[in-house]
C-alpha cells in the first residue's frame, strides 16, 4: 500500500523567534496560549540559510489506520511509509505560507517537546479566518481515522 497525500512545498529556516511571531501578526494569524508556549520554547535557527522542505497532508485512515491510532503508532506507521516527523519550528512557516487551506484542522506531527506542555501545532481554518494553535495528547489518547496530519517527505 502507498499512502495518498497532498503535497506541499514550503521554504523553512532563517527568521528568528520574534521574527516568527511578527511575521503571524503582521498576517493576522491568531494563536492560542499553547501556540504562545511552543513558540516561546520550540529550536530555532535564525543564523540558518532557509531550505525547502516538503510535506504530505493525508488522514490516518490514508496510512491504513481506518479504526485510528494512538499518536506513537500513528508516526511508526508514517515512518514505515518514509515519512518523517516535521520540525516544530517549520509548523509556523507552513501556516504563514499555506494562505489557501481549506476549513478545518491540520496537525503537523513534530517531535514533542516535553511530555507534560503542549506535543505540536495544529493549522486551523475557520471561516476564512487562518489560526495556529497548540494541542496536547497523551501517547495513549486515540487519534480518529479521518484526523489530517502533516508529515514531511524524504522523497
Amino acid at each position: 500500500m502507498n499512502p495518498e497525500f497532498t503535497t506541499i512545498a514550503l521554504r523553512v529556516g532563517g527568521m528568528s523567534r520574534q521574527a516568527l511571531a511578527a511575521a503571524l501578526t503582521a498576517a493576522h494569524i491568531a494563536r492560542d496560549d499553547a501556540a504562545r508556549t511552543l513558540l516561546q520554547t520550540m529550536p530555532v535557527y535564525p543564523g540558518e540559510r532557509s531550505y525547502p522542505i516538503r510535506l504530505g497532508l493525508m488522514h490516518a485512515s490514508d496510512l491504513g489506520l481506518g479504526q485510528g491510532a494512538t499518536l506513537p503508532r500513528l508516526t511508526q506507521t508514517a515512518q514505515h511509509y518514509g515519512l518523517g516527523l516535521v520540525p516544530l519550528a517549520a509548523a509556523v512557516y507552513l501556516r504563514l505560507q499555506w494562505r489557501t487551506q481549506a476549513p478545518g484542522q491540520v496537525f503537523v506531527a513534530s517531535p514533542a517537546l516535553s511530555n507534560s506542555g503542549p506535543r505540536g501545532f495544529v493549522l486551523v481554518n475557520t471561516d476564512s479566518r487562518l489560526q495556529l494553535h497548540g494541542f496536547y495528547a497523551g501517547d495513549d489518547e486515540p487519534v480518529e481515522p479521518n484526523t489530517t496530519f502533516a508529515f514531511e517527505l524524504s522523497i
